[in-house]
């Protein structure tokens, strides 16, 4: 009985282990400023130098989006 919850609960979580996307890094070729919500506006909270690199999710046509501190940036993808 034990072995057959061990094996549900390691499916369980095996699955939502490969339903997640890989990370995508991308080097800045030139610098760019961070975009976050604070509240209910975008405002600008810092910038990246050209150069640097950073892990990545495509979330619009024209964004990035990356994890910083407790947020969640947006880099302008031109």
């Amino acid at each position: 009985m034990v072995m057959r919850v061990v094996l549900i609960l390691l499916f369980f979580f095996a699955g939502n282990v490969s339903a997640a996307l890989p990370a995508r890094y991308m080097q800045t070729t030139k610098d760019a400023a961070i975009w976050s919500q604070i509240g209910d506006k975008m405002v600008t909270v810092g910038n990246i130098r050209a150069g640097q690199i950073l892990s990545v999710t495509p979330v619009a046509a024209d964004y990035y989006a990356f994890k910083f501190g407790f947020g969640v940036g947006f880099i302008d993808n031109r």
